[in-house]
């Protein structure tokens, strides 16, 4: 776009340029760290001087526009040429001027225009130079004034966006969320009402931050500022309090939401998110009465009482979980694998292994599948029992448990340990599935009995009754290489220990073939063979049968 403006051979313009935005400078300098340290800062009085005079030199017309000495007026109603010099800029070696004026210079023609998208990356990049808030205050302050509300909108979002990153860059926790504070206040200072979206992205960063009382303040300044709050704005409060065991908070909010009328009544998120807060402070009653209103109301859902259910777990109430878990089949709401998870650590935490190797069971029948949370919890409940029945002792050695493997019977009893089988149903040999690793890594599992022949007196210890090897990762037995046959437990005397070892090879290997049944020493093979520490174990009981039963 052609200027009439003279050509110029001298400095006179830069020194034109000097006087005229001098005026309007301010300083760039920011007492919270850049989100990427910005380069040294630029010593000329005018931020653009630089670029008129950097070589290759710049294209017309953004050469005139430098020369005029008055960039902000030359570019004002000139969104196009406004970004078309951010993006020249940038590709020099210097950069674009890191000035807050400079800035401001581009984005407010941008932001007039309404290219609010054009002006993103650039207000992007002024937030990685840390000049986002000198930027708003000369947008709120300066010559410029008044800016447009989109762009001030559009600043306060990104002071959010990047709370993440910043923490990672600084130990400090709320130095992030002291940016978008110092953001909000500076606007909130000079009047000026952000949009409600933008003022919900804010509290949610001070609530990640436990801001709390930040939190209450910018609510309160919201209202001054005549900001309607939404539901989304409620819903971030209650959380907030909620983990902060704020109890009168909770019910101050509740109550304004009711008097704020049908825009603002609270809804099953809402109470889900005080249920979680309250239960996981142990206001359990409390907690407990929300539940029952969101039943009376049919508003209920498995979201509503999973917190309850961890609550009542995490203080050894399993009764009333019991009593929760049949309310809500009467109900009709479905337990989920989040419901069952909650159900499974909790039972496992408290101690009661068989019974979260029950849920276990009644979870897959009801045709959920575990996920790795499931699957944490019962290997992180899975060594206690093997030390209790001295399979870590006198078998193996202390490990850590990695990999899930699951054994199953006649394709539907389940080994847990310490459970009892009888010996007609294990006749045949089982389905040992190996739920970890990938078809790259391969697993050896070895079957063995260390109380023969009987218990008291056990001196053919350990007696071997199935070897497999080369099983790949996120398979069953059925795929790896069988070396010792499956032999059915046969307990003559008292009641015999059966154990499932999983070992996992360091790639498809030869083991040495036992030549005996008899005398088999776990430690010992897995020592010869390489294979380290087991990965996964389990084990059950069983014992002769009478010949009723067997009948």
């Amino acid at each position: 776009m052609p200027f009439n403006i003279p050509h110029c051979k001298s400095q006179a313009p830069v020194t034109y340029a000097v006087a005229a935005v001098s005026s309007i400078r301010f300083s760039s300098s920011s007492s919270l760290p850049a989100l990427v340290p910005p380069p040294p800062p630029l010593h000329e009085e005018n931020p653009f001087a630089a670029l008129l005079a950097s070589d290759p030199p710049p294209p017309e017309p953004l050469r005139q526009v430098l020369a005029t000495g008055d960039v902000h007026s030359a570019l004002r109603g000139l969104p196009g040429l406004a970004h078309q010099l951010f993006r020249w800029a940038e590709t020099t070696p210097c950069g674009f001027p890191r000035s807050a004026s400079a800035f401001a210079a581009v984005l407010v023609p941008l932001a007039r225009a309404n290219h609010i998208r054009v002006a993103y990356p650039v207000s992007l990049r002024a937030l990685h130079l840390g000049l986002l808030l000198p930027l708003v205050s000369l947008l709120l302050s300066g010559p410029l004034a008044p800016a447009p509300l989109s762009l001030l909108n559009l600043l306060l979002s990104l002071s959010t966006k990047y709370s993440k990153e910043c923490k990672a860059r600084d130990a400090t926790p709320d130095t992030c969320s002291t940016l978008c504070l110092s953001a909000f206040r500076e606007m909130a200072s000079h009047g000026v009402a952000p949009d409600v979206k933008d003022c919900n992205k804010v509290l949610r960063v001070l609530r990640d931050a436990a801001r709390w009382d930040d939190m209450s303040a910018v609510h309160a300044e919201m209202l001054q500022l005549g900001i309607e709050p939404s539901i989304v704005t409620y819903n971030t409060l209650l959380d907030s309090f909620s983990k902060e065991g704020r109890k009168d908070k909770i019910d101050m909010l509740l109550k304004e939401m009711e008097a704020r009328g049908s825009s603002c009544l609270p809804n099953d998120v809402t109470y889900n998110v005080v249920i979680a807060g309250l239960a996981r402070k142990g206001y359990l009653e409390e907690a407990a009465e929300l539940v029952e209103e969101m039943r009376l109301s049919k508003k209920a859902s498995s979201f509503t009482y999973n917190p309850l259910i961890t609550g009542l777990l995490a203080r050894g109430f399993v009764k009333k979980v019991d009593d929760l878990q049949l309310e809500m089949e009467n109900e009709g709401i479905m337990p989920t694998v989040v419901t069952y998870n909650a159900m499974i650590h909790g039972l496992l935490q408290s101690g009661q292994i068989e019974a979260a190797q029950a849920k276990f069971v009644e979870m897959r029948a009801m045709g959920l599948l575990p996920d790795v949370i499931t699957y944490n919890s019962l290997l992180n409940g899975s060594v206690e029992p093997l030390i209790v029945g001295r399979v870590i002792g006198e078998v193996l050695d202390s490990f850590n448990p990695c990999v899930k493997m699951m054994v199953t019977y006649n394709s539907n009893k389940l080994v847990f340990n310490g459970h009892e089988i009888y010996p007609s149903a294990v006749v045949s040999k089982p389905r040992v599935e190996v739920q970890g690793g990938d078809l790259r890594s391969f697993f050896t599992l070895v079957m063995t009995d260390p109380d023969v022949p009987g218990p008291s007196d056990p001196y053919l210890r350990e007696h071997l009754h199935w070897i497999v090897t080369d099983i790949p990762g996120t398979t069953d037995a059925s795929f790896g290489r069988q070396i010792i046959s499956y032999e059915s437990p046969r307990p003559s005397i008292g009641i015999h220990r059966f154990i499932f070892v999983l070992f996992k090879q360091q790639g498809r290997q030869n083991v040495t073939v036992p030549s005996f049944r008899d005398h088999f020493n776990t430690r010992q093979f897995a020592e010869e063979n390489d294979l380290g520490l087991p990965v996964a174990a389990v084990y059950f009981n069983a014992q002769r049968e009478t010949a009723a039963r067997r009948r």
